[in-house]
C-alpha cells in the first residue's frame, strides 16, 4: 500500500497531466483547419482544388470582417512580381518555395541571368512596377500564390537566416536583427534555460555546423515577433504580407504538395516546355516531427498561444493543422524542462 502522502502527490499529478491533456485537446478541435480536399491534381480536379482554397480564403476574409479583425495592410509594389508575356503576377512568400520560383520568373520573363546567382535581385529589379502599374498588373493578370504550413516557415526562416552566420545573407540577418534578439533576450534565456544549456550546442536544442553564442537561439528569435512584433518578409504572415483579403488569388498551390501541382499548372500556362519542378533549398517539406518538435519545445504554452494568434488567419485561410505543434510539445517538452 503505498503512504497517503504518496497517494495524494500521485492524484495531483495525474490531475496536472490531464487538464493539459483537455487544454490542447479542446485547442485541437476548436482551432484545427477546416478539412483540404483530398484531390490527385489533374486537369479537372486540379481547378476544382483552386476553387475551394479560393473560397476558404474568402470565407475567412469574411469571417475576419465581420468580426472586427481585419487588419488594414498597405500594397506594396516591391510584393508582387509580373511577367506581362504570360499574364501571370506572384506574390513571392519567402521560406516556401521561393527560390525555385524567383528562377521560374527570371526564365519566363526572358531576362539574361549574366551568370548571376542572385535571382531575386534579378527579378526584383526588372520584374516589380510602380504602385499605379501594380494595381493594374493585378486586375488584368493571372494571380499566383504559393503557401506551406506556417509553423513549418517560420522554423525554417529562422534555421536559414539566423541560426548561424556563416554566408554574407546570414551575416546581413545577424546584423539586421540577430544582434539585437541576442542583446535584448539573452540574459532571460540564461536565467530561464540555465548556462548549460547555452553551453550545449551554443543554446541549439541540436548541434547544429558554425553555430555559435553569437547568434540568437528560437526561443530568443520568438520573443522578438511575439513581444516586439519584429517583421520580415522571411517569416511576416501571408495575409498582410500579400493583402489577402484585397487581393483575390486565382491560383494558390501549396508547397507539401508543389511537385504534383506546378505540373498542372506549367500545362495551364502552356509553358511545361519551359519550366519543370527544380527544387532550389528544398530540405525536408514538412519539417519532421523531431526537427520541429526540438525546436518549438524551447517555448511555454503562453508563447505558443501567442505565435499561434499572429499567424491563425494563414492557418485558417489554407486549412493549416494549428494543433500539430501543441501536440508535439504536450508529447515531449516534459523530457527537455
Amino acid at each position: 500500500m503505498l503512504p497517503v502522502r504518496w497517494k495524494l502527490l500521485l492524484l495531483r499529478l495525474l490531475s496536472g497531466c490531464f487538464v493539459t491533456w483537455i487544454v490542447l485537446a479542446c485547442l485541437a478541435r476548436k482551432q484545427d483547419r477546416p478539412q483540404e480536399l483530398n484531390i490527385y491534381p489533374s486537369k479537372s480536379n486540379f481547378s476544382i482544388l483552386l476553387d475551394h482554397r479560393k473560397s476558404i480564403v474568402r470565407e475567412q476574409c469574411d469571417k475576419l470582417e465581420q468580426q472586427g479583425k481585419l487588419r488594414s495592410s498597405y500594397l506594396v509594389p516591391k510584393n508582387f512580381l509580373t511577367v506581362k508575356r504570360y499574364s501571370l503576377t506572384w506574390c513571392p512568400l519567402y521560406k516556401a518555395g521561393s527560390s525555385n520560383w524567383m528562377k521560374n520568373f527570371v526564365l519566363l520573363s526572358g531576362l539574361t541571368t549574366d551568370n548571376s546567382s542572385d535571382l531575386t535581385s534579378l527579378a526584383m529589379n526588372h520584374l516589380t512596377y510602380s504602385y499605379p502599374d501594380t494595381i493594374n498588373n493585378l486586375r488584368n493578370t493571372i494571380r499566383l500564390l504559393i503557401v506551406r504550413d506556417p509553423w513549418d516557415r517560420l522554423l525554417s526562416a529562422y534555421r536559414d537566416k539566423l541560426e548561424v552566420g556563416i554566408t554574407p545573407d546570414q551575416q546581413a540577418f545577424q546584423e539586421a536583427y540577430g544582434k539585437d534578439m541576442v542583446a535584448r533576450y539573452r540574459k532571460e534565456g540564461v536565467e530561464r534555460f540555465g548556462e548549460d544549456w547555452y553551453g550545449t550546442n551554443y543554446g541549439a536544442p541540436v548541434p547544429v555546423k558554425g553555430r555559435t553564442l553569437n547568434e540568437p537561439t528560437f526561443w530568443e528569435f520568438v520573443q522578438a515577433i511575439i513581444r516586439e512584433g519584429v517583421t520580415d518578409r522571411h517569416w511576416n504572415p501571408y495575409h498582410l504580407h500579400c493583402n489577402l483579403c484585397h487581393v483575390q488569388f486565382d491560383i494558390i498551390l501549396k508547397l507539401e504538395s508543389l511537385k504534383e501541382e506546378e505540373a498542372e499548372l506549367f500545362k495551364f500556362l502552356h509553358v511545361d516546355h519551359l519550366l519543370s519542378s527544380q527544387w532550389i533549398n528544398r530540405h525536408s517539406v514538412p519539417l519532421s516531427s523531431s526537427v520541429m518538435g526540438q525546436y518549438y519545445r524551447t517555448l511555454n504554452m503562453e508563447e505558443l498561444l501567442k505565435l499561434q494568434e499572429i499567424y491563425k488567419a494563414d492557418f485558417m485561410m489554407f486549412q493549416y493543422r494549428q494543433a500539430r505543434v501543441f501536440k508535439l510539445w504536450r508529447l515531449g517538452r516534459s523530457k527537455l524542462l
